[in-house]
């Protein structure tokens, strides 16, 4: 059984994932809004509830923040739906955005990423199997329910995974400071992969070496730079505008 901690995360898998929810344990003390609304969901799902003392949900939690509540669940996340990455597209809703971090290491930054990157619509995250942080409660409590209701696809190696979906006609975007071209010129509307490295080194050469075009988010002020989550979101964002705008 599989444990899910905290406000957004019960709320984001009570209306995307109560299938695979076996109970919700609520703090026996707590009786605010935000908890009638997740009592309430859970009764019209016929989800099991469980009341207990603030000190068994922190036994339960063995240390991670629950701010009162604990889901119980069959869902793990970080598994493919599918063996490759081909039937994994298959399962997607919309798989026509796609974001693609390399080896994240902060547990914030990447929760971060997949907010923005679920905000924006993105139809799925691939991570690398070996490289970045561990899909901890912290990345889950940071993403506030967007890591369990983002599809993730584990790459045992990113740079083939790049060259497949470029097979299956994915305009693959890397983001970099120094790049001469400017996201707002590029044409996001359709399918495409947008690649971001790590907070420190930005993308390694070889996943470099395959992207169709490299491009930067311009700034105008003294500040060269932006922490990974926001350019997830303001690239995101832009493919967003552009596929409204179609």
């Amino acid at each position: 059984m599989q444990k899910h901690y905290g406000i957004h995360v019960a709320i984001a898998m009570l209306k995307n994932r109560a299938d695979d929810i076996e109970t919700v344990l609520l703090s026996a003390k707590r009786q605010d809004r935000r908890f009638r609304e997740i009592e309430q969901i859970a009764r019209s799902r016929r989800i099991k509830i469980k009341r207990l003392p603030n000190s068994d949900l922190a036994e339960i939690s063995e240390g991670n923040k629950n701010q009162g509540v604990i889901i119980l669940s069959h869902f793990r996340v970080g598994e493919s739906h599918g063996k490759n990455l081909s039937e994994w597209l298959g399962t997607l809703p919309d798989s026509n955005l796609l974001v693609a971090l390399d080896g994240i290491l902060d547990p914030r930054n990447l929760g971060a990423c997949f907010r923005s990157a679920n905000a924006a619509g993105a139809g799925g995250v691939i991570l690398p199997r070996s490289r970045g942080c561990a899909l901890t409660a912290t990345v889950s409590r940071t993403a506030a329910g967007a890591m369990e209701t983002t599809p993730i696809y584990r790459a045992s190696n990113l740079i083939r995974t790049l060259d497949e979906l470029k097979s299956q006609d994915y305009f693959v975007v890397g983001l970099e400071g120094d790049a001469s071209d400017s996201v707002y010129e590029l044409d996001l509307s359709d399918k495409c992969v947008l690649v971001f490295g790590t907070e420190e080194t930005g993308l390694r050469v070889g996943t470099r070496k395959r992207c169709d075009q490299l491009a930067c988010i311009p700034m105008r002020g003294k500040i060269s730079s932006l922490n990974v989550s926001v350019a997830v979101g303001v690239v995101a964002f832009e493919a967003y505008r552009q596929r409204l705008a179609k």
